[in-house]
C-alpha cells in the first residue's frame, strides 16, 4: 500500500497543509492535557470528599470514645492530619499544574492561530499565483483538442460526402 507524502512540489500547497497539520496537533494536544488535568482535579475531589465523610466518622467516634478505641481514634486523628497535609500539597500542585496549563493554551492558541494563518495563506496564494493558472492552461488544452477533434470530424465528414459523390 502506497502511502501519499504531503505535496512537496508547491511552497503554497505545502505552506496550506502543514499550516492545517500543526493546528490540528496542536489542538489535540491541549485537549489530550486539558482531559489529563481534570481527571486528576476528579481524582483529588473524590480524595477529599472521602477525607470529609472520614472526618465525620471520626467526629461519631469521638462522642462514643471508651478507652479501649481512645488510642485508635488518636493514631486515625494523626493519620488524617497527615493526609490533609498531602492533599494540601496535592491541592497546590493541581493549582499550578492548572496555571501552567492555561498559559500553554494561551501560547499554544496563538500558535494556533498563526498556523491557521500560514494555512489559509498558502491555500490563497497556491490558487491565485499557481492553481488558476493551471486551470487556464488545462482549459485551453481541452478547447485546442475539442478544436481539433471538431476538424478531424469536419475533415471526415467532408471525407464521406465526396466518397459518396464518387460510388454515385
Amino acid at each position: 500500500m502506497d502511502i501519499p507524502g504531503l505535496p512537496t512540489d508547491n511552497l503554497y500547497k505545502f505552506l496550506a497543509l502543514s499550516g492545517l497539520l500543526s493546528a490540528g496537533f496542536i489542538w489535540w494536544g491541549v485537549t489530550k492535557r486539558w482531559e489529563a488535568l481534570v481527571e486528576r482535579a476528579y481524582g483529588f475531589n473524590t480524595k477529599v470528599r472521602e477525607r470529609n465523610i472520614q472526618l465525620q466518622h471520626l467526629v461519631i467516634d469521638s462522642r462514643i470514645m471508651t478507652p479501649e478505641t481512645e488510642g485508635i481514634l488518636k493514631e486515625r486523628i494523626r493519620k488524617n492530619a497527615t493526609d490533609e497535609q498531602a492533599d494540601e500539597v496535592l491541592g497546590m500542585h493541581l493549582q499550578d499544574a492548572i496555571d501552567r496549563l492555561k498559559k500553554l493554551s494561551v501560547h499554544g492558541l496563538g500558535v494556533m492561530a498563526f498556523a491557521l494563518l500560514m494555512s489559509v495563506f498558502g491555500f490563497f496564494a497556491w490558487y491565485l499565483r499557481v492553481q488558476r493558472y493551471q486551470d487556464e492552461q488545462t482549459i485551453d488544452a481541452a478547447r485546442e483538442q475539442r478544436a481539433r477533434a471538431d476538424l478531424v470530424e469536419v475533415e471526415l465528414s467532408k471525407a464521406q460526402r465526396s466518397s459518396r459523390r464518387h460510388r454515385r
